[in-house]
């Protein structure tokens, strides 16, 4: 097992998502039980996913792409990490509640705005959209691995400190211990179809840590130890292509819909799997055209020979009227789904064969997420391993 180094960034451990009636008092069940019969619920907070690691009077914080966050955009959560023991803790950046009907949609926003904004906006930022840090994982403490450690001791041992600390913006997410379907349904019940929370984190309490190598980069492994629970399944996708319709060129709109899609690591190609509308009145719809404008051309399939793979089945008002020149630096949207399903009819091209392609059903658009880069999205292999239960 290979080992954490302070301030050499990795990708923190993910949960696995899972298709799953959670209106199913046997499902839950189902999934409590392949947990272990007795689990740890932890509240999953809608934001930003940050690996924090401390040494002595340095702090760096980093996002799940490795990349590095600009603490001074967030002054609120500097005096907190400043009085952090040594170590590499991990937890989630999101706004705080500053009302009563405070939902997880406003707490993603709140640390998405922030991240647009720098300099003399940040005071405003920090009084209209406070943040908070939700931690849920140490991995390194004080100098001793936690690798091997238990994930119910580890969090034993992040309550502990966060209670000796006195964090004005931080703190320990919230977890509960479920023994039965029904009592995750009361949860589930209380916190998601309420829209209060994005959803939950499954976890056996006996769960560990475990590091690899690949092609030369440390890498949590993703196992079957933690289970996501949400309202909607969400995917993050590469912006592909654009749409544009009779009607938005009349308004005089740069377009009225995106295309997007999965990138296949075994061909080295970019998929299509879902069509998305997006109007002027959602968030983001500009900055999507701006972040793509110098990134498109007009398509032409007769002549196409891009990165992105398109089925012969594409046809009329499938084929996108714009494709992006350079998928590897397009956007990445997230979009919510009811699943995802794989018919021989699918214009798409994802996991394209004889038994058809990919495509989500129901996607609705949800926002761009501007911590990720498009190879950060969702893979062919992540979305095939959704559709048969794996992910």
């Amino acid at each position: 097992m290979g080992k954490l180094k302070v301030f050499e960034p990795f990708n923190p451990k993910k949960p696995v998502e899972i298709g799953i009636d959670a209106s199913s008092i046997d499902d839950l069940d189902d999934v409590v039980r392949k947990l272990g019969g007795e689990i740890s619920v932890e509240i999953k907070k809608d934001g930003f996913n940050a690996a924090i690691h401390k040494k002595g009077d340095e702090v760096r914080v980093y996002t799940s792409g490795k990349g590095e966050y600009e603490l001074g955009s967030m002054p609120e959560l500097i005096g907190d990490l400043g009085i952090l023991d040594d170590g590499i803790y991990i937890g989630e950046i999101h706004g705080r509640a500053t009302r009563e009907n405070f939902t997880n949609k406003d707490a993603f926003e709140a640390i998405q705005k922030r991240s647009r904004r720098a300099g003399k906006n940040v005071e405003k930022a920090v009084n209209d959209n406070p943040l908070t840090l939700s931690l849920y994982d140490v991995y390194l403490y004080d100098g001793f691995d936690l690798l091997e450690t238990e994930q119910r001791k580890r969090r034993a041992l992040l309550e502990k400190m966060a209670g000796q600390k006195g964090f004005q913006n931080t703190c320990v997410v919230e977890s509960f211990t479920v023994r039965s379907g029904e009592e995750l349904k009361e949860l589930y019940d209380t916190y998601i179809a309420s829209g209060k929370e994005e959803g939950f984190v499954l976890k056996d309490p006996r769960s560990k840590i475990e590091v690899r190598t690949k092609n030369g980069e440390t890498e949590i492994a993703r196992t079957d130890e933690w289970v996501k629970l949400k309202r909607f399944s969400t995917f993050d996708l590469a912006l592909l292509g654009l749409y544009e319709t009779d009607n938005s060129r009349k308004k005089g709109l740069p377009y009225s819909g995106a295309l997007l899609g999965s990138y296949n690591e075994a061909t080295e190609e970019y998929e299509t799997v879902v069509k998305v509308q997006i109007n002027p009145g959602m968030e983001g719809y500009y900055e999507i055209f701006d972040s793509v404008k110098e990134n498109i051309e007009d398509f032409d399939g007769g002549s196409y020979s891009g990165e992105i793979k398109f089925s012969k089945a594409m046809r009329g008002e499938k084929i996108p009227s714009k494709v992006v020149k350079d998928p590897a630096n397009a956007p990445v949207i997230q979009v919510r789904a009811m699943g995802v399903s794989k018919a021989r009819g699918s214009w798409h091209s994802c996991g394209l064969d004889e038994g058809g392609a990919y495509s989500l059903r129901i996607p609705v658009y949800e926002h761009v997420r501007h911590d990720k880069t498009a190879k950060e999205a969702n893979t062919t292999k992540f979305i095939r391993k959704y559709h048969d239960g794996l992910e």
